[in-house]
This record gives C-alpha cells, structure tokens and sequence, in this order.
C-alpha cells in the first residue's frame, strides 16, 4: 500500500502502514492510500485512491462494508469486504478470493472504506448503497463463481479458446 504526498509516492507496508493509519484516523481524519494487490477486483483495482474514515465505538459494521484490517496472522493491512459476523467476530473475503479470511476481531477492524478514486472519479460501485447485496453475493461465493463462468465465456466466444 503507498501514500503520496505532494512531491513523493512513499510504499509502506506492514506495522508501518497500520501505525500511520491508525494515528491519522485517531485524530479522526480521513486518510487515503493508493491500493494495490487485486483481492478486491473489479472495485477496488490496483492503484486505486481509497479513502477510509474511522469507525467510532458505536458504529456498527455490517455485511458489505469494506474495512481496512490487521491480519491477525502476519500483522499486514487488508482491504476486504464483510460478509457475516457473530458478535465482535466478523468474517472477512476479498471479492475476487475464493475463500473468506477467517474470523477477525472487532478491535483488528480499524477503517471504512467510503469512497474510491479511479481515474480522477469517485466511484461508488460496490461501496455504496448496493454494497449490502455485494456482502451477500461475495460471502455465499456466488460473486467469485460469476465472475470465473464470465470470464471463460467471454475467453470461448470472443478470444476463440474452447
């Protein structure tokens, strides 16, 4: 994941990354960031400006959000989608993964992704108000299927592969 500043384009990864993130969003800013990493294509695409705010105690989280994370098992940040939750536990799965996440903590949660920049455009597509539905389609994997069968179709009939 890379911020840039005016002049620069700094790469941060790892417990960098998430200590920026998190002093910036504690004093309750907006931070921004260049995507990179295709687990959340086509709505988030490589190079991609996101935008995450902070998430106050007493907001809830639900199916479809798109939150940055701290994997508990490496300490890397992920940008992934919600697709259930029991309790404080959420699941989380990359709309492009075949597999969800795993179990992830409430506290391991740290931003929401609200808008995307692609292009110089915002872009709403699968953040917006449709993002329920894509918490549904992404977490039965029936997004991930689609997207697969779209794509051998369209390899057969337009690139002539059988």
């Amino acid at each position: 994941m890379t911020t840039r500043s005016k002049e620069n384009i700094h790469a941060l990864n790892g417990p960098a990354f998430i200590e920026i993130t998190r002093a910036v969003l504690d004093r309750g800013a907006l931070f921004r960031f260049h995507a990179t990493g295709h687990s959340m294509h086509p709505f988030i695409r490589n190079g991609d400006t996101v935008v995450l705010a902070p998430i106050p105690p007493a907001v809830s989280l639900y199916p479809g959000d798109v939150v940055l994370y701290q994997n508990p098992k490496n300490g890397n940040p992920l940008l992934h989608r919600i697709v259930g939750h029991r309790g404080l536990d959420f699941t989380l799965r990359g709309d492009n993964l075949p597999e969800p996440d795993g179990l992830v903590r409430r506290e391991q949660i740290l931003a929401r992704v609200v808008s995307v920049v692609r292009k110089g455009k915002v872009t709403s597509l699968g953040i917006g108000p449709g993002r329920r539905i894509m918490g549904v389609l992404v977490g039965t994997g029936l997004f991930y299927r689609m997207k697969k069968g779209a794509a051998a179709l369209r390899r057969y009939f337009f690139e002539g592969n059988s």
